[in-house]
């Protein structure tokens, strides 16, 4: 996978983006401050299907992504803790990898 553009227009979340071959898809959010942060994701033509949390307060949980309207998610992220949204399936080696 490739580091692609992405932004967000809070300075308290840390966003990076990734893509792959066809519709590889993956973002990693992490929440700096101390409050929870609801977010809408737009990137056109990706597919999010999986999310991964790790949080400081939580267990860490792989869950399916919410369904997307569109090309945009609404996702919330708790304080501390890291997101990971993605089309590949969580907790396995990627055949490129392997």
């Amino acid at each position: 996978m490739t580091r692609v553009r992405s932004t967000s227009s809070n300075p308290n979340l840390l966003v990076t983006a990734f893509t792959g071959d066809g519709s590889r898809h993956t973002l990693i959010v992490l929440n700096r401050s101390t409050v929870r942060q609801k977010i809408s994701i737009r990137w056109p033509g990706a597919t999010l299907r999986h999310q991964e949390t790790a949080s400081p307060q939580l267990e860490n949980e792989v869950e399916p992504a919410s369904a997307g309207k569109g090309d945009v998610w609404e996702v919330t992220v708790e304080p501390g803790a890291i997101v990971t949204l993605t089309g590949e399936e969580l907790g396995r080696v990627t055949d490129e990898l392997a």
